[in-house]
């Protein structure tokens, strides 16, 4: 099973990089825990690998082209070849999070107030799960990225065994949302959704 399990691993990216247009329907499958085996010299009965599937499809989810399709449709051929057999659950995460574009307009001119006013603060998709999303699409929201790396040393993204903050940046950060927060009630009469 464990030789089934790699394959699986290996071959799903194949969906990724060969079936799916990354500009188009940007996609993330990701296997990140794998368990099974209680020793070296044997052979286990199951293995479970753990992952996230992440993609931007504007098709049916019942679609033989979405992405939990192919997936499965590569998963099943793998299985079927090793002689596995095979359980895919998809449990649900956070919904989409879509910021407020009123919103991301306080907080641009926040951010280009509270330095360079030449700053070019940029829209930017990213396939990465957030929680705040429940909040988001709750009550209109806007969430930012905010620069965390220390120039002249090599920085590691989020999630990575080594990713270590520039605690300078906390100080930015903070300042961005209180600065926000008071904008937003000084402008709150003039923003369509609390009239």
């Amino acid at each position: 099973m464990v030789l089934a399990a790699a394959a699986v691993i290996q071959g799903v990216q194949a969906v990724q990089t060969r079936e799916i247009d990354a500009l188009e329907e940007p996609t993330i499958i990701m296997f990140g825990k794998i368990r099974g085996g209680t020793a070296s010299n044997v052979i286990p009965d199951t293995v479970t690998l753990s992952g996230t599937l992440r993609y931007l499809y504007e098709g049916s989810e019942q679609s033989l082209d979405s992405p939990k399709a192919k997936m499965e449709r590569m998963i099943s051929g793998i299985c079927a070849a090793h002689g596995a057999e095979f359980q895919l659950d998809f449990p649900f995460g956070h919904p989409t999070l879509v910021n407020n574009q009123e919103m991301c307009a306080v907080m641009n001119k926040v951010a280009k107030s509270m330095h360079d006013p030449n700053l070019e603060v940029v829209s930017f998709v990213t396939l990465a799960g957030e929680d705040f999303s429940e909040f988001a699409s709750r009550a209109p929201s806007v969430f930012c990225f905010l620069g965390a790396g220390e120039s002249g040393k090599k920085n590691y993204p989020h999630h990575h065994s080594r990713f270590d903050i520039d605690e300078e940046a906390i100080q930015a950060g903070v300042e961005l949302l209180v600065m926000g927060a008071l904008d937003f009630f000084k402008k709150a009469n003039q923003l369509s959704f609390l009239k």
